[in-house]
């Protein structure tokens, strides 16, 4: 369930992200950057979740320094 709920946040966030970069400027209503970002957090939440419960199982590793950095980034 993790590798699905993880695939469709990264598919979603690559979505926008292409979106905003392929969007013409009169369709776009706010700032690329803002699009961006918003694409590259669900990316970032997508990448968190496929590596916290589908490789580690929901434990935390002692020597894993993704984790934290995912969490803060999220």
């Amino acid at each position: 369930m993790a590798w699905f709920l993880g695939a469709i946040c990264v598919i979603a966030g690559g979505a926008v992200v292409a979106a905003s970069i392929l969007a013409d400027d009169a369709r776009m209503e706010a700032p690329r950057w803002v699009v961006s970002a918003a694409g590259a957090a669900f990316l970032l939440a997508g990448r968190a979740l496929v590596k916290s419960y589908a490789f580690d199982h929901g434990t935390e590793q002692p020597a894993d320094v993704w984790s934290p950095l995912l969490g803060a980034l999220v």
